[in-house]
């Protein structure tokens, strides 16, 4: 045909057998994610995929260089969603991949991970509930920003492709939005992010979370590139003595804030104490899950110069903390969570208002 315009496709037999097996939903599915990214592709691939389809000759197109990366939160859940979509792209020929660690207990990129990224940069965020100013900083910076969360925010980001569903772990947002079986890492995910999870999942998840506990950002990589290695056989994760010793000492600092005597008001448990671990959100979530209180409310002084870790729990199908969590931003607070947990950086001069104001919020508001 003279006037034929476009590119033929080259595929095997078996590739194309195995993909007319594929439900129609899912094919289709396929096809409308496929779309949704390339809105947000950069000016420059769009126009190489139009010389494509108009058949122009693209010798002299230049399609090396593109990167991938996946900045990850520093928990079981944003580590075994890293290895779930690290293990996705990578089947999907996309690649090579690297792994990003944010600083910790901060929700803010830093220099270190800006200076990782550029245009020729495919950036996945995972697990990470970023303010939408340091997403748009990423925007900004990378060719593409792709997000899989399962934390509230009132609106779709801007600028971003942004997969946010309201489900119990990101691994979970992953497994829908991929269409992906709910495996080993899936679970790990959900366990993670469960205060009520129970046995040898569990326990792995708390072994991966030994790190950022640690308050080590090289050890959570560590572990991240320890956990991809062995994601075939993740028991040897068991095996990395320099991972067992850590966890050891972090059992020791979560009993000890355990027994610290607290202050009860209105019903929620008030305890302030001072460690350089990070180990708030663990030691809440223990608190809470006994249903003792209305709600835990921890504060860390220890983990910052001048500023406090801020950690609000109530027991499962308890108050929704959504409401605290808009109002804490509405006054300008660095807040975020999900239904049952409320987190915040506070400067150490504004937690006691800080901490009224949740206590408010929490006297008045209903299951």
């Amino acid at each position: 045909m003279k006037n034929k315009k476009g590119f033929d496709y080259y595929l095997e037999r078996e590739i194309l057998e195995d993909y007319g097996k594929k439900p129609l939903e899912l094919r289709l599915r396929w096809l409308y994610y496929a779309n949704k990214f390339r809105k947000y592709y950069p000016k420059e691939i769009i126009e190489r995929q139009e010389k494509f389809r108009k058949g122009r000759n693209m010798k002299k197109e230049n399609f090396s260089g593109r990167r991938f990366a996946i900045l990850t939160h520093w928990d079981a859940d944003g580590l075994a969603s890293a290895v779930i979509l690290r293990n996705w792209l990578e089947k999907s020929a996309l690649k090579p991949v690297d792994f990003l660690i944010p600083p910790l207990g901060s929700f803010s990129v830093d220099e270190d991970v800006m200076g990782k990224i550029n245009k020729s940069t495919v950036l996945f965020v995972c697990d990470f509930n970023l303010p939408e100013s340091e997403f748009l900083r990423l925007s900004e910076t990378a060719g593409l920003v792709v997000s899989f969360d399962h934390h509230i925010k009132k609106e779709r980001l801007k600028g971003i492709i942004d997969f946010r569903k309201q489900l119990p772990s990101a691994t979970e947002v992953l497994r829908d939005v991929l269409n992906l079986p709910s495996d080993f890492f899936v679970k790990v995910g959900l366990a993670g992010d469960s205060p009520t999870a129970k046995g040898k999942i569990k326990n792995f998840a708390n072994l991966l979370d030994v790190a950022y506990k640690a308050n080590s950002r090289q050890l959570v990589l560590r572990v991240l590139r320890a956990l991809w290695k062995n994601k075939k056989n993740p028991e040897k994760m068991f095996e990395l003595n320099w991972l067992l010793e850590k966890r050891e000492r972090i059992k020791k600092e979560v009993s000890k804030i355990k027994k610290i005597k607290g202050k009860v008001i209105s019903g929620v448990l008030v305890k302030h104490f001072a460690t350089k671990y990070n180990v708030i959100s663990e030691a809440g979530r223990a608190l809470a899950s006994t249903g003792k209180w209305k709600a835990v409310i921890l504060i860390n002084y220890g983990f910052f110069r001048d500023k406090t870790q801020f950690y609000a729990r109530v027991p499962s199908g308890g108050i929704n903390m959504a409401g605290f969590i808009n109002r804490a931003k509405g006054l300008g607070y660095n807040c975020g969570g999900k239904r049952d947990v409320a987190g915040a950086i506070v400067p150490a001069r504004k937690i006691e208002a800080f901490v009224e104001l949740c206590i408010k919020f929490l006297r008045g508001a209903k299951k």
